[in-house]
C-alpha cells in the first residue's frame, strides 16, 4: 500500500513539473543546412595561382557546391514570454559568446596576429537583451499560400534591418552602417534572431534599443561586412560546438549584398542560398524632396532674424528577394580577419591563396582602439550592476 502511495505521489510531482514546462506550438519550414559549413568542398586543383584584388576575383573559377535545402524543418514557437525556461539547465553551458576561436594555423606566430586571429563577439548582453532571442509565430505575417513562409521571414528581417541600421540621429553613421538580421534554428529546434552590423567598435545605443525591442542578439566582430561578420560567426559556433545550429531560415540586409558578399555566401551556404535572403532597395526621393530651405522672418517678439527650416528627404526602399537582392558593387575595402582568411584557404583547399594586404587586412591600430573601447564599456557595465 505504502508503495502505490509513493507512487501516487511520485506521479504528481511530475506532473506538476510537467506541467511548468511552457508549450511550444511547432510548424515545418524550408531551411538551408548548414550541418556542414567547416567541411572542405574539395582540394582545388587550379592550373594557376588564383590572383585578384577582390574575392569575386580569386574564385572566379572556383565550383561553388549546391546549397543544401531540408524541405521540412521542425520549427518551435514557445508559449511562454520567458523563453529561458524552454531550454533548460543546459542553456548555461552553451552560452559561450565570451570565447574566441581557438586557431593553430601559421599565421598566429605574434600576439598582434593572434589578436586579429579572435573574433570577438560583444561582452554578454545587457539586461535589455533577451537571453534566448526567439523568433514568435506572430511576427510572421506576410506568409500566405502565395508567399512562402521563408519568403515572408526574410522580407521581416530586412525591414527590421532597415529600422536597424537607421536609428542615429546622425545621417553620416546612417549611411555607413549596414545591418543583417538573420534567423537560425538551433538544436532545440527554436529560431533565434541576431543582428550583425559592418561597425568596428559596438553598435551604437540608439540602434542596440530598437534591436532589442524587436528581439534581436546584438553581435559585433572588429571589422568587416555585415555578412563577413555572420559567416565568422557561424563558423566560430560551429567550432564550439558543431549541433549548435542547423539550419538558416532567412536572412535580411538594410541593403543589397556587394558582389564580394554574394561569393562569401555562395562559397559557404551553396550557389543558391539566394532563396532566403532578402534586402532594402533604395527606390529614391520622393518627388516632394526640396533640397533649398525655407526662410522666414522671425514672428512679433522672436527677435530680429529668420527662421530656416530644411525639409528632410523622404526615401523610399523596397525589399528585394533572390538574385535581385545582390548589387555587384565592389568597395574600395573588404576586410576578413586572420582567422577568416585561414578559413577560406580550408574551405576551398587551396592554402596559397593570397590576400592582398591593402584590401582585406585589419589594421592593428582598429584592433587595439576596439579592445580598448570593449574594455571601457565592460568597466562601465560592471559597475553600473
Amino acid at each position: 500500500m505504502s508503495a502505490r502511495i509513493s507512487l501516487l505521489r511520485f506521479c504528481g510531482v511530475l506532473f506538476f513539473f510537467i506541467s511548468l514546462i511552457p508549450e511550444a506550438y511547432c510548424i515545418k519550414v524550408r531551411g538551408l543546412n548548414i550541418e556542414k559549413i567547416e567541411i572542405p568542398h574539395t582540394t582545388w586543383d587550379s592550373e594557376s595561382n588564383p590572383t585578384g584584388d577582390n574575392l569575386d576575383k580569386l574564385l572566379a573559377n572556383y565550383p561553388f557546391e549546391d546549397t543544401v535545402i531540408d524541405p521540412e524543418v521542425d520549427i518551435s514557437f514557445p508559449a511562454e514570454a520567458d523563453d529561458n525556461s524552454a531550454q533548460g539547465n543546459s542553456s548555461a553551458s552553451t552560452n559561450t559568446d565570451l570565447e574566441s576561436i581557438d586557431s593553430k594555423t601559421e599565421d598566429d606566430q605574434t600576439a598582434s596576429v593572434k589578436r586579429s586571429l579572435a573574433f570577438a563577439l560583444n561582452t554578454t548582453p545587457d539586461n535589455k537583451e533577451s537571453k534566448w532571442n526567439y523568433l514568435k509565430e506572430a511576427e510572421i505575417t506576410g506568409s500566405t499560400a502565395q508567399v512562402p513562409w521563408h519568403r515572408a521571414l526574410s522580407s521581416q528581417l530586412a525591414k527590421d534591418a532597415c529600422k536597424i541600421a537607421n536609428a542615429h540621429e546622425h545621417r553620416r553613421t546612417r549611411e555607413s552602417t549596414t545591418c543583417l538580421c538573420v534567423t537560425l534554428r538551433d538544436q532545440k529546434q527554436y529560431a533565434k534572431k541576431f543582428v550583425f552590423h559592418n561597425g568596428s567598435d559596438k553598435m551604437k545605443d540608439s540602434m542596440v534599443d530598437v534591436a532589442h525591442t524587436l528581439g534581436y542578439g546584438v553581435r559585433t566582430g572588429y571589422q568587416a561586412h555585415a555578412e563577413a561578420e555572420f559567416i565568422e560567426f557561424l563558423l566560430h559556433r560551429s567550432k564550439q560546438n558543431s549541433d549548435r545550429y542547423t539550419h538558416i531560415l532567412g536572412m535580411g540586409c538594410s541593403r543589397q549584398h556587394c558582389g564580394e558578399c554574394d561569393c562569401l555566401f555562395k562559397l559557404y551556404l551553396g550557389q543558391h542560398y539566394h532563396e532566403f535572403t532578402a534586402a532594402m532597395k533604395k527606390e529614391g526621393a520622393a518627388a516632394s524632396s526640396v533640397k533649398i530651405p525655407a526662410i522666414e522672418s522671425l514672428g512679433e517678439g522672436e527677435g530680429d532674424g529668420v527662421r530656416m527650416t530644411i525639409p528632410a528627404e523622404l526615401q523610399v526602399f523596397k525589399v528585394v528577394h533572390t538574385q535581385e537582392a545582390v548589387e555587384n558593387k565592389i568597395y574600395d575595402k573588404y576586410r576578413l580577419s586572420k582567422a577568416m582568411q585561414s578559413a577560406i584557404k580550408r574551405k576551398i583547399g587551396y592554402p596559397d591563396l593570397t590576400f592582398p594586404e591593402n584590401r582585406f587586412s585589419i589594421q592593428e591600430a582598429v584592433i587595439k582602439r576596439t579592445e580598448k573601447k570593449r574594455r571601457l564599456d565592460n568597466t562601465k557595465s560592471a559597475a553600473g550592476k
